[in-house]
């Protein structure tokens, strides 16, 4: 995925996936009693959150467990 990613990330095959994570992104916001710039501010941290690329870098890169991952991810949202 990361060479899928890292190549061609506006291929038309991988537009699927990025659908995905956008409705993903979507159904954690709904909940939130947020509106204008605090819910753009929210749904870009959540999409930070679930970005495969950021889950490399903290996991691989930083050597974090998903654990603490998960819990500055939390913290940053």
């Amino acid at each position: 995925m990361t060479h899928v990613l890292a190549d061609a990330r506006d291929h038309p095959v991988v537009v699927p996936y990025h659908e995905h994570w956008s409705r993903a992104t979507d159904a954690l916001v709904e909940p939130w009693p947020v509106r204008g710039k605090l819910k753009v501010l929210l749904r870009a941290g959540i999409a930070l959150a679930l970005s495969f690329d950021t889950w490399r870098t903290l996991t691989r890169e930083q050597g974090l467990s998903d654990d603490q991952a998960v819990d500055l991810m939390l913290r940053l949202i």
